[in-house]
């Protein structure tokens, strides 16, 4: 199947964009600002010279490209071009759009899912045998544990969170490693157990 002139295009802005955009440039910075301006199309992006609120095209400072104000959500500049660099206005909202359109799939897609849980999570286990094996051989061989040694409490659950019990466990979690908790279930708060 062919591609269509939008879906070609939309490649090109993943490529142009994704190298730099979140992986090397801080969001306010001055890099993120020309990163910008070299995906629309501005051919002297590296000698334009960066304000806080506004853009000039070079040394001199006398033509203003554009003002800017940071847009949090988009975690990129949004570009108020002075007339001259309308075709850059052009390029911003073709951008723009489809990034949008990314994030409206992303928000759409999530919504699917049952819920989220933060590492931070404090969770609930009963530990098997073989668990706490694991448990207190992990304080044995680690001279300076991260996480705070503990007892099971009166029906037998421990309480960590996710992170603790990921870096204490992970190692032992497998396709057909032995049980670590009973039932393979982790409680996590807020939740209420299953009798």
């Amino acid at each position: 199947m062919e591609k269509t002139q939008d879906q070609i295009h939309l490649e090109n802005l993943e490529n142009r964009y994704a190298h730099g955009w979140y992986n090397d440039y801080p969001f306010k910075s001055i890099g993120n600002i020309i990163h910008w301006l070299y995906v629309y199309g501005y051919q002297n992006y590296d000698t334009a010279i960066i304000g806080e609120k506004k853009v000039w095209t070079g040394l001199s400072q006398k033509e203003v490209i554009a003002t800017f104000i940071w847009q949090d959500e988009l975690q990129m500049p949004i570009f108020d071009f002075e007339p001259r660099f309308s075709w850059l206005a052009k390029e911003q909202e073709f951008y723009i759009d489809k990034i949008m359109r990314h994030l409206t799939a992303e928000r759409m897609f999530l919504d699917t899912l049952p819920g989220k849980i933060n590492l931070n999570q404090k969770i609930m286990v009963k530990l098997t045998a073989h668990g706490k094996e694991l448990y207190y051989l992990y304080f044995q061989k680690i001279r300076f544990p991260i996480v705070k040694k503990q007892k099971p409490n009166v029906v037998g659950y421990m309480s960590f969170q996710l992170w603790e019990f990921m870096s204490i466990f992970g190692g032992s979690m497998y396709n057909g490693a032995q049980d670590i908790i009973e039932r393979n279930i982790i409680y996590w708060e807020g939740e209420k157990k299953e009798g």
